[in-house]
């Protein structure tokens, strides 16, 4: 099963790319988009892993 924010970010992809082959968006704009939503579901699992509880008996 896939996590909401993989999710997220796939369909902004999508979205960002239909756009830009239909012309709706420019390179730059589609560029943009890209590196946002990278840094921004890189971003969201290391805030996961960083404030994830431990395991309390970790065998």
């Amino acid at each position: 099963m896939k996590s909401r924010k993989f999710i997220l970010a796939l369909l902004s992809m999508l979205s960002a790319s239909i756009l830009c082959a239909t012309g709706h968006i420019a390179d730059g704009v589609y560029s943009a988009v890209v590196i946002a939503t990278v840094g921004a579901y890189m971003a969201a699992n290391v805030t996961q892993k960083a404030t994830a509880k431990p395991l309390e008996n970790p065998a």
